[in-house]
């Protein structure tokens, strides 16, 4: 192994050590890079690289796309869409056993063509639905469970901000990435749904279906759909149909739900200040670590690390099907203890050239990747999903909260092992694409 190999991967050590003593990610892995890339090109190198480097990693039009969907979710957020969400999907499915817990799985399902945020949809359905299946006596389990799982399916459908993170980092088509995300998004959603009725099904004090529906009442509950409908058609038709690129089309999205939000007077000033801050928040976050990731990634692209292990992955005689069970493994593990967006950011400049030299269809591999992010939001000790399961349902404990979420974690695996096994579901709909 070659000297300049070896102490990139020794970054990855580095790297652990600075997150165990509490140095925020973004910060972490610009001083490990800058040092790293010292070593491997010299000092001049190395300070010309991080006068440039973190300018140019987010002065990139790509990247506009992320504040629009960001903007988006914030302004459905605080218009209240997300109640309307909940009560369609309530009327509609509480009829079922454990409606509840399957109403707030496809809820934060509806949301996610809305909002590009995980967090935001697991919090905003979730400040819904909890007292709602707490008020009729459901096991707190299957409650907090179908919060904490549902709000990761955000990250599948379209729009999303996990999305747009590996279309960057892989200069892979984001609108297609974000069509080929609808199918499994629901399938998941779907498998979820299955997964709770059998259960209920098998013991029916986890939760009893909301009887006194009239159909009346179900279609009067669409009423409330239009606003975010106004949304989902401003992006997710628009990228589609190929009449907006995936900026124009997050940039009309968030102008549109703010017009509707301003016609039925539900944005005020400070929803809309509120919006803003939220979006300069989230935003920020997400280009701190995209600059510091940038440095990280640096000096493996000046080491040759991702291109030798490429060659030396195809140059075995294992399957792409295993090479994938290892890649699949290896973001499970990543998942318990990474944000997802340095998750993609470190990994991909390394994982992605091999997946090429094995001929892996790109937006195939993408979804699956999302998935697995998916995977990683759930899976303790650090699933985001988890701590913001928490927030909204604060009586219950995290360990409730992680067993409750195990078998709609295995629902995600199921719909994982699908989209392996046919990749025709995450491909149909970006092939009809223009």
């Amino acid at each position: 192994m070659e000297l300049n190999h070896l102490i990139a991967l020794s970054s990855f050590a580095g790297l652990l050590i600075l997150l165990a003593v509490g140095i925020p990610i973004a910060f972490a892995m610009a001083i490990v890079g800058f040092f790293s890339f010292w070593l491997i090109s010299g000092q001049t190198a190395s300070l010309g690289m991080v006068g440039i480097v973190p300018f140019a990693s987010i002065a990139q039009y790509t990247f506009t796309v992320m504040p629009m969907f960001v903007l988006m979710g914030e302004l459905v957020f605080h218009a209240g869409f997300g109640r309307d969400v909940y009560w369609i999907a309530r009327q509609w499915l509480g009829r079922l056993p454990g409606g509840l817990a399957i109403a707030t799985v496809f809820g934060c399902a509806i949301f996610g063509a809305a909002s590009g945020s995980s967090i935001a949809a697991t919090v905003t359905v979730g400040k819904i639905a909890a007292p709602e299946m707490e008020k009729f006596g459901y096991n707190r389990r299957l409650a907090a469970g179908s919060i904490c799982a549902g709000g990761p399916l955000d990250a599948m459908i379209p729009p999303s901000i996990v999305m747009v993170i590996y279309g960057v980092c892989t200069q892979t088509s984001i609108g297609k990435l974000l069509i080929a995300g609808f199918l499994p998004g629901f399938l998941a959603a779907f498998i979820m749904g299955l997964q709770v009725i059998l259960r209920v099904w098998r013991d029916p004090s986890l939760g009893m279906p909301v009887k006194g529906v009239t159909w009346k009442e179900r279609f009067e509950s669409l009423k409330g759909i239009w606003g975010v409908g106004v949304a989902i058609s401003g992006c997710i038709v628009t990228i589609y149909t190929g009449v907006c690129t995936p900026t124009e089309a997050g940039a009309l999205g968030a102008f549109s739900v703010f017009v509707v939000g301003l016609i039925t007077r539900r944005l005020s000033l400070g929803a809309i200040w509120g919006s803003l801050l939220g979006t300069m928040k989230v935003v920020g976050m997400i280009f701190g670590i995209v600059m510091g990731a940038f440095i990280f990634n640096y000096q493996f692209a000046v080491s040759g690390l991702p291109y030798a292990a490429a060659n030396f992955i195809g140059q075995l005689n294992y399957s792409p099907m295993v090479i994938l069970g290892v890649i699949f493994i290896l973001y499970i593990i990543l998942g318990c203890f990474l944000d997802t967006a340095a998750m993609l950011f470190l990994t991909l400049p390394v994982i992605f050239p091999i997946t090429q030299k094995l001929g892996i269809d790109p937006i195939w591999f993408g979804i699956l990747v999302v998935q697995l992010c998916e995977i990683g939001m759930i899976t303790p000790p650090f699933g985001l999903t988890l701590f913001a399961t928490k927030s909204v349902m604060p009586h219950v404990s995290t360990t409730d909260i992680a067993i409750g979420s195990f078998p709609f974690l295995l629902c995600h695996v199921i719909n994982l092992i699908l989209l392996t096994a046919f990749p025709q579901i995450s491909l149909i709909l970006p092939s009809f694409m223009k």
